[in-house]
């Protein structure tokens, strides 16, 4: 892979270390000190558990996604295709014959096969247990449509859960944050050379020789903006699960590292109109608790939507206004 180093002007940047959060813990040793080690959010999970949790979720406007898989021709790859009308029917005719009590396990079972491969932080007992509780509340037509369109139920529950997760250790966050246990301190640095899939090099001020060149339109037109800008000294496309995240409850990647020529490091996140709120406020909360930890003075983190509001986060126009001022 062609690999893109630092720009000769923007090397000192090698010797940053950007803030990430830490946990105090007792020491097992006979000592008892306490040790410092990097958050993972794993631990702030711990204690989490389905057994009490609310089961709404939206099951509607799914899409249909029962099909047959021809594994027999002659093709090294199988073959898709929608159910005949015929074959519905027949499948429809079998399971409506089954018992009540039969379709839910069988519903249920078929769910729980699935999510249970995409948890690792919940155990499967309690998995089960979450979904046994869902499916016994759905009418025949309810169960039959899951029957038919497993993938969908299957995804919707695990987003389901996903969030759950999430809030159990956002509370845990704030709770051991404003308790001190969990602190910022100087971590991560920067690699002196990135090998993106696809590159760029169109764009001034960049880090590195050639950046990312994975932005969409709203992403592009953001970074264009800030590069056009005499107080911004340089910037860099962070890259999702290779590059710096911010570590607690959920690992955020921000789309963008900004260096003002003041030395204020900004961490800069854009979020289409469309984006579902409860991730754009989780992932706003955490990032103005980093800068707040990091140090406002000399770090900053924004959310910018293409026009819509979220208390906190700025539209482009208002973001382009406010980094001008820094």
């Amino acid at each position: 892979m062609t690999e893109f180093a630092m720009q000769p002007e923007f090397q000192n940047a090698g010797e940053l270390l950007l803030p990430q959060f830490f946990l105090k813990e007792e020491s097992n040793s006979l000592f008892g000190s306490e040790t410092e080690t990097k958050l993972a959010k794993e631990t702030l999970y711990r204690g989490f558990s389905l057994r009490n949790k609310d089961t709404e979720i939206d099951f509607d406007h799914l899409d249909a996604e029962i099909a047959t898989v021809d594994i027999y021709g002659d093709e090294d790859y199988p073959r898709y295709k929608n159910l005949s009308d015929a074959d519905r029917r027949y499948f429809q005719e079998h399971f409506v014959q089954m018992p009540l009590e039969s379709q839910v396990r069988e519903c249920a079972g078929k769910l729980y096969a699935m999510i249970d491969k995409r948890q690792n932080a919940v155990s499967s007992q309690d998995i089960k247990a979450y979904v046994e509780r869902i499916v016994s509340a759905f009418e025949r037509d309810r169960i039959y449509d899951a029957m038919q369109r497993t993938n969908a139920y299957a995804r919707k529950i695990n987003e389901k859960v996903k969030s759950l997760l999430e809030a159990h250790g956002q509370k845990n966050f704030r709770e051991q944050l404003d308790a001190r246990i969990i602190f910022a301190q100087p971590s991560y640095k920067l690699p002196e050379r990135i090998a993106p899939t696809v590159h760029t090099k169109n764009i001034v001020k960049s880090l590195y020789v050639a950046e990312a060149d994975d932005m969409n339109p709203l992403e592009e037109r953001v970074i264009r903006g800030v590069a056009s800008l005499d107080n911004v000294r340089w910037w860099h496309r962070n890259r999702e699960r290779k590059d710096f995240f911010i570590n607690a409850f959920i690992n955020h990647y921000p789309d963008f590292l900004v260096m003002m020529e003041s030395g204020m490091l900004l961490l800069v996140e854009t979020k289409g109109d469309d984006r579902d709120n409860s991730d754009s406020r989780r992932k706003l909360d955490l990032g103005k608790a980093w800068e707040a930890k990091a140090g406002s003075d000399k770090y900053g983190y924004f959310m910018v939507f293409e026009t819509r509001q979220m208390e906190g986060a700025l539209s482009v126009d208002e973001f382009m206004a406010r980094v001008r001022k820094l």
